[in-house]
């Protein structure tokens, strides 16, 4: 979502399973070391209770920060014991625009294989592919990281989004990615995570699923809009709906469950975590 706060960079929630927990694999099944411990290491702590513009070979982000800052602070971060999500804002490859410039239908159609912009966005993979390649630790092992790409695909404010690509379409957008990342460049420190916006049912959400096999985490992103009480009220009834699917959705596929972004935007109450968010997530132990 574009202008808005959010809470942190990423909050990650779990869905605690009274089954004993088993050793979990990525789906990447060439993923690092480092990876795997990081996978089963989000399980273990369930058991206890933005990125735009790379693909324009840019030095900087969609929010001016330059992809150098942003792997020191990566190696930083992960040296302190810290995890770091991606998300991916790319421009909109056919009219040269921002990632939302969503008024045609065909913009993922033409970047799958056979497109007429198919080997155009392949560069584009290429250069994400190097900056994830360069995110090492002082062993020059690679830092796992997770992946949240084409997010918030049920809304309809991207090029990627439910008005502008079929279920299909995307589903073959997520593989052509997972493939060329993993097969091609070989990179296989990344956790992929799924992570709609707002749905209405278990169906909704799982429309565009690409299948177990190219997701690893199961989110969803959803913020509080307005400023009345009718407003908080439904983003409650919203936050809590979606919640219980992406932990139902999670558990029956042993995935991570995770609540992508949320937030309010421009931070108008101070107790918005305190007395709107926590009294629901708490009763999910995430």
């Amino acid at each position: 979502m574009k202008n808005s706060f959010l809470i942190g960079i990423i909050i990650i929630s779990f869905f605690s399973c009274k089954t004993p927990m088993k050793n979990k694999m990525p789906t990447d099944p060439q993923a690092t070391h480092e990876t795997v411990a990081l996978y089963n290491r989000l399980f273990n702590l369930a058991e206890k209770g933005i990125m735009g513009h790379i693909e324009l070979d840019s030095e900087y982000s969609l929010d001016s920060v330059y992809f150098s800052q942003i792997k020191k602070h990566v190696k930083e971060h992960h040296a302190r014991g810290g995890i770091s999500s991606f998300s991916w804002h790319a421009d909109n490859i056919a009219t040269g625009n921002s990632t939302w410039d969503c008024a045609q239908d065909t913009v993922v159609r033409s970047i799958l294989p056979g497109g007429s912009l198919h080997k155009e966005y392949l560069v584009w993979l290429e250069r994400l592919a190097n900056f994830f390649l360069d995110l090492k630790d002082e062993n020059g092992a690679y830092i796992p990281v997770i992946f949240r790409m084409y997010h918030e695909h049920t809304g309809d404010w991207f090029w990627w989004s439910s008005q502008q690509s079929t279920p299909e379409e995307y589903k073959q957008l997520w593989i052509m990615t997972c493939d060329y990342l993993q097969k091609t460049k070989q990179v296989h420190h990344l956790l992929y995570a799924y992570s709609s916006s707002n749905v209405q049912s278990e169906e909704h959400y799982l429309e565009r699923y690409p299948g177990d096999q190219y997701v690893d985490i199961l989110g969803f992103d959803h913020y509080l809009k307005g400023r009345e009480q009718k407003n908080v009220e439904q983003y409650k009834i919203d936050f809590e709906r979606n919640i219980k699917i992406v932990t139902k959705c999670a558990e029956q596929s042993g995935k991570l469950p995770v609540i992508g972004e949320t937030g309010e935007e421009s931070i108008w109450d101070p107790t918005y975590f305190t007395n709107v968010v926590y009294p629901i997530i708490n009763k999910y132990k995430l």
